[in-house]
């Protein structure tokens, strides 16, 4: 069966606000479990919540707070784990109520300051509950950014891509 896939956008609240600092809130974890009930009315196939960088930290709320059965899992991909301007991690997030399986990916040559690679192991030994909490861990991508923590550098898997998202896939197939 075929998982859910939706895409979020964020509301007029979110639109209106500074999204830093926000996305271990209740206006997140309400965010998601709408996200959540989206997916389910599209498809009858398993849901599960994937965020990257600073989406990490909203998936992992979502997956803490999400009600039992709704969601299959959570991949979390160059995770926030350092604390920086946003004031919050994946760590304030509450990775210990998440009981899912959990894929932590991290790309060794990310240079993002607040999502260290070698943070990925402490990442998914925080899912404390989670049945099965690994770590998927890639290497290379091209830099064409002045920024680290951006999506056309390595943090962002670029250049390898088709890589990333093809491990990701087996890692959902197995877990649908």
């Amino acid at each position: 069966m075929e998982p859910a896939r939706v895409c979020g956008s964020h509301s007029g609240h979110a639109r209106r606000h500074q999204l830093r600092g926000l996305r271990s809130s209740p206006f997140y974890t309400h965010l998601a479990d709408s996200l959540i009930a989206l997916a389910h009315q599209q498809t009858t196939g398993p849901a599960f919540l994937l965020g990257t960088s600073q989406g990490s930290i909203a998936a992992v709320n979502g997956a803490a707070h999400a009600r039992p059965g709704t969601i299959a899992g959570v991949i979390l991909t160059e995770s926030v784990s350092v604390m920086g301007g946003s004031g919050e991690t994946v760590f304030s997030a509450g990775p210990r109520m998440i009981r899912v399986p959990v894929l932590v990916v991290a790309n060794r040559d990310d240079l993002c300051d607040v999502a260290p690679p070698d943070a990925a192991p402490r990442i998914a030994a925080a899912m404390t509950a989670s049945p099965d909490a690994r770590v998927l861990t890639v290497t290379g991508g091209t830099t064409r950014s002045r920024k680290n923590c951006g999506s056309l550098t390595p943090h962002g898997y670029f250049g390898i891509e088709d890589q990333v998202v093809a491990k990701i896939s087996a890692w959902l197939d197995a877990h649908s």
